[in-house]
C-alpha cells in the first residue's frame, strides 16, 4: 500500500466502506479508505506520530486513536482523531496519556480508548483507559498492574473488556470496564501479551495473542469479564487481531511459522484451518463489512509497506435463496454447495470465489465478475450471465441449460462436459476456452446461429 509504512487497525462502518489506520515512512499517522475491497490513497493526519486503532459507531462517524509528538518521546500524548465521511478532523489530545492503541464504542456517543502513560521507575509505563464522549477525551484512568493496554471491546452499553500486558511479569491481562470504570487487571497465565479482543454477546468475549513462549497464537475465552484458560492455535506464531460476524463465527489474524500473515476461521470457539496470506509478513487487524466479506491489514513480506487483504467469507453450504447481493464484494468467498437460487448478484465481484456445486438456478449474474471462479458442477440453469466476466473460470460439468451468456467473457474458461442445451452464447468471447465433451442442442452460438443448423449439432467452429 503506497504511502504507508504499516497498517495496524481497521473498521468497517458499512457493507461497502472500511477505513484502515497506521503510519507512513515519515512517522505520521495515515487513514486509508477501502471501498468494495479496493484501497484508496493513504491520507496523512498531520500532528500525529501514528494511528493504532479505529472504531466506527455509525456509518458516517469513526474515531481513530494514536499519538501526538512532544518535545521528547516521554512528552508525547495520546490523541483521538474524528473521521467524518472519510475526512479526518483535528487530533483531540487525551491528557495524561503517552499513546493510545485501541478504541471501542458502547453507543453512538460513548466510547472507551486504551493505551498507556509514563510513570517512571520501576515499571516506567502504566496502562490507561480514557472515556470518549462525542469524540472528546475525558480524564485518563490509570489501571494498576498493567504496563500497557492494547485493545478494548464493548459487549453492552455499560460493559467493556480491555486487553494488554502485565506490569510485573510478561503476561497478558484482561481488564473489565463497567460504566466507564476499570476493574482489576487479571493476568492470564500461559500468555505473553493479549493484543486483540471481540465480543459475541453481553457476557462473552474472546481475546487473542501469543503464548508465553511465542510459539503459538492463543484464544482466551472471557465470560463476565473473567478470562478462562488460553487455547493454543497450532500453525501460528501469534494472533494479533480478532473480529466476529455472529455469535458463532469469528476470524483471527496473525502470523504463521513461515513468517507470513495468517487467517484463522473460528467457529463456536474452535479454530479451523490456518490459511497463509502470501506476500505478507504479518496480519495485525481484521474487520468485517458484513457476514460475507472482511478486510484485513498488516505488513508486506519485506515489512516495508502496509497491506490491505480482502478475505472471502466462508459461506460453505449457505442458504442464500433469493438474496439481494447486488454489487457485493465476494472476492475469494467459499460458496461451495451454497444455495443461490434466483439470487440477485448483478455486478457482484466473485473473483476467485469457490462455487463448486453451488445452485444458481435462475440467478441474476448480469455484469458479475467471476474471473478465475470455480463453478465446477454448478447449476446455472436459466441463469442470466449477460456481460459476465468468466475469464479463466472453471465451469467443467456445469449445468447451463437455458442460461443467457450474451456478451459474456469466456476467455480461457473451462466448459468441458458443460450442459449448454438451450443456452444463448450470442456475442460471447471464447478465445482459449475449452468445450471438450460439452453438450449442445438448440444452443445459440456466439455468431448468433442455432447449433441445430450444423451437423453435428455444435457451436465449435462457429464462433468458438
Amino acid at each position: 500500500m503506497p504511502g504507508t509504512d504499516n497498517l495496524v487497525g481497521v473498521a468497517c462502518p458499512s457493507v461497502a466502506t472500511c477505513y484502515a489506520v497506521g503510519r507512513n515512512s515519515s512517522g505520521q499517522g495515515v487513514v486509508v479508505p477501502i471501498t468494495n475491497g479496493i484501497a484508496g490513497s493513504a491520507l496523512v493526519v498531520s500532528g500525529t506520530t501514528g494511528l493504532s486503532g479505529i472504531t466506527c459507531p455509525n456509518v458516517t462517524t469513526c474515531y481513530a486513536v494514536g499519538g501526538q509528538p512532544g518535545d521528547s518521546h516521554l512528552n508525547n500524548t495520546g490523541v483521538v482523531v474524528p473521521i467524518t465521511g472519510g475526512v479526518a478532523g483535528s487530533p483531540q489530545v487525551a491528557s495524561g496519556t503517552l499513546d493510545l492503541f485501541g478504541i471501542a464504542c458502547s453507543s453512538a456517543t460513548s466510547c472507551e480508548a486504551v493505551g498507556f502513560k509514563y510513570v517512571g521507575a520501576p515499571f516506567f509505563n502504566e496502562g490507561v483507559v480514557v472515556p470518549i464522549t462525542n469524540g472528546s477525551p475525558g480524564t485518563a484512568q490509570a489501571i494498576p498492574g498493567t504496563y500497557e493496554v492494547l485493545d478494548v471491546a464493548c459487549s453492552s452499553a455499560t460493559a467493556c473488556d480491555a486487553t494488554g500486558l502485565n506490569s510485573s511479569t510478561d503476561e497478558g491481562v484482561v481488564v473489565p470496564i463497567t460504566g466507564g470504570t476499570a476493574g482489576s487487571a487479571q493476568p492470564v497465565t500461559g500468555t505473553f501479551v493479549l493484543e486483540g479482543i471481540a465480543c459475541t454477546s453481553a457476557t462473552t468475549c474472546t481475546a487473542v495473542g501469543p503464548n508465553s513462549s511465542f510459539t503459538a497464537g492463543v484464544l482466551v475465552p472471557i465470560t463476565g469479564g473473567t478470562p478462562g484458560s488460553p487455547q493454543a492455535v497450532s500453525g501460528t506464531n501469534f494472533l494479533g487481531g480478532f473480529t466476529c460476524t455472529s455469535a458463532t463465527s469469528c476470524v483471527a489474524v496473525g502470523e504463521n511459522p513461515s513468517f507470513e500473515g495468517a487467517v484463522v476461521p473460528i467457529t463456536n470457539g474452535v479454530a479451523g484451518t490456518v490459511q497463509a496470506v502470501p506476500g505478507t509478513g504479518a496480519i495485525d487487524a481484521v474487520a468485517c463489512m458484513s457476514a460475507t466479506i472482511c478486510e484485513a491489514v498488516g505488513y508486506n513480506s519485506s515489512f516495508s509497506e502496509g497491506v490491505v487483504v480482502s478475505l472471502g467469507a466462508n459461506l460453505n453450504g449457505a442458504n442464500l435463496t433469493g438474496a439481494n447481493l447486488t454489487g457485493a464484494n465476494l472476492t475469494g468467498a467459499n460458496l461451495n454447495g451454497a444455495n443461490l437460487v434466483v439470487a440477485n448478484l448483478t455486478g457482484a465481484n466473485l473473483t476467485g470465489a469457490n462455487l463448486n456445486g453451488a445452485n444458481l438456478l435462475g440467478a441474476n449474474l448480469t455484469g458479475a465478475n467471476l474471473i478465475g471462479a470455480n463453478l465446477n458442477g454448478a447449476t446455472l440453469s436459466i441463469a442470466n450471465l449477460t456481460s459476465a466476466n468468466l475469464s479463466g473460470a472453471n465451469l467443467s460439468g456445469a449445468n447451463l441449460l437455458g442460461a443467457n451468456l450474451t456478451g459474456a467473457n469466456l476467455i480461457g474458461a473451462n466448459l468441458s462436459k458443460a450442459d449448454l442445451i438451450g443456452a444463448n452464447l450470442t456475442g460471447a468471447t471464447t478465445t482459449g476456452a475449452k468445450f471438450t465433451g460439452a453438450v449442445w442442442f438448440n444452443t445459440t452460438c456466439p455468431n448468433g446461429v442455432n447449433s441445430n443448423s450444423y451437423s453435428p449439432d455444435t457451436c465449435v467452429g462457429h464462433g468458438i
